[in-house]
């Protein structure tokens, strides 16, 4: 999936830290108010062991070989 959307000529790419560390629990559950913890669902690990998973290693990988920086950014208009 992270493959398709860095191929594809999007400007702006997202990349959900849920998905990439396979947190099965959904983040937001339309239809929910009081029964289901809506937006409030921690990752199911710090930040100093997101930045060690080698899952978040690989997207990160990918999308920066797909999509690299250009070596000289051309200047903002005015």
């Amino acid at each position: 999936m992270h493959a398709a959307l860095a191929a594809s000529p999007a400007r702006l790419l997202g990349v959900s830290l849920y998905d990439v560390l396979g947190e099965v629990r959904q983040p937001n559950m339309p239809g929910t108010v009081d029964e289901y913890p809506n937006w409030r669902l921690p990752l199911p690990a710090s930040v100093a062991q997101i930045r060690a998973d080698p899952r978040v290693t690989r997207i990160v990988d990918l999308l920066s070989a797909a999509r690299p920086l250009p070596a000289d950014p051309a200047p903002a208009q005015e």
